[in-house]
């Protein structure tokens, strides 16, 4: 049975994990550096393996050891730096699935694969991974990044084929407008606050209409909804952004939030020129916001 979800990898009950690597020896972001964490006899095995030139893209790897272990290292990409294709995912899935009898996997957990720091999209990914995976006999999650809408979770819609060509790269922070960063700013300085009030989905998107208004080229184009201005390109910008991991949805009483990760703050330098451009209305939105005491006040 294939199960899609969001959450902890780390709390599977899945008996093997799958790890996604680069081909340098390097465990340094997302995932990876988790497991290189847990794992440090593992880490050095993979370690050893870059350095005699062992990983290649699209050939996944078996690790086990005496206490139980059972991980498999599953490279993205070639160097940390590049970006993630579609074409050596598809491969080393086909490689995983040929080899998973005689590596002895009788359950397994899967992360987005190229996903995140690859820069590929979940809405290619997961389809990719329901096609190759789903014939196997034995149980497997897959978890999506974090803020994927529950309807890329279903079977309607992880059936369909992956539009995009076999080998486009991931696209990385190419299709991250500095617009969007400044509204993750506004929100972690939100959260910063003595008393922060949390943003949700409907808050988030009236941030994104009052810097669109003071001049922040955010791309959104907003009209009027349900609950006041609404732009419907901001799925597709929470779930971009959520494939970068800058920010993850939790659960707060009935409600849900959201909440900037460490790694935005970390990688938003990046864009510190186009932030410091925008300072005033940043300044001006977190403000406003301070002041606004509930969502039908924002509305």
């Amino acid at each position: 049975m294939i199960r899609f979800l969001v959450g902890d990898l780390f709390q599977t009950k899945a008996r093997t994990l799958v790890n996604t690597v680069n081909c340098v020896g390097i465990m340094g972001k997302g995932v990876a550096q988790t497991f290189k964490s847990r794992f440090p006899a593992m880490f050095e095995d993979y370690r050893q393996r870059c350095e005699a030139g062992d990983l290649r893209l699209g050939e996944p790897y078996h690790y086990s050891d005496l206490a139980g272990v059972s991980i498999v290292n599953f490279p993205t990409k070639d160097h940390w730096k590049s970006a993630s294709r579609m074409a050596d995912i598809e491969a080393g899935l086909d490689y995983f699935v040929a080899r998973a009898a005689e590596w002895g996997v009788r359950s397994v957990a899967f992360p987005p694969l190229g996903c995140g720091n690859g820069g590929l999209d979940w809405t290619d990914v997961g389809p990719l991974m329901y096609r190759k995976l789903g014939g196997l006999d034995f149980d497997i999650e897959i978890y999506a990044p974090f803020g994927t809408p529950k309807g890329q979770l279903t079977k309607e819609f992880l059936a369909q084929d992956s539009l995009i060509p076999s080998a486009e790269k991931g696209r990385q922070l190419g299709r991250v407008q500095p617009g969007w960063v400044a509204m993750l700013e506004v929100v972690r300085r939100l959260q910063e606050q003595a008393y922060p009030r949390p943003v949700g989905r409907t808050i988030f998107q009236k941030i994104g209409y009052v810097l669109t208004d003071l001049g922040v080229p955010t791309g959104l184009e907003y009209g009027k909804g349900s609950y006041g201005p609404f732009a419907a390109e901001m799925g597709e910008l929470l779930t971009v952004l959520a494939n970068k991991n800058w920010w993850v949805e939790e659960s707060l009483g009935s409600m849900k939030r959201i909440r900037v990760s460490e790694r935005f703050a970390k990688e938003s330098a990046s864009f510190r020129k186009e932030l410091e451009a925008y300072e005033t209305q940043i300044a001006k939105t977190v403000d406003l916001f301070c002041r606004i005491g509930s969502t039908a006040q924002a509305e």
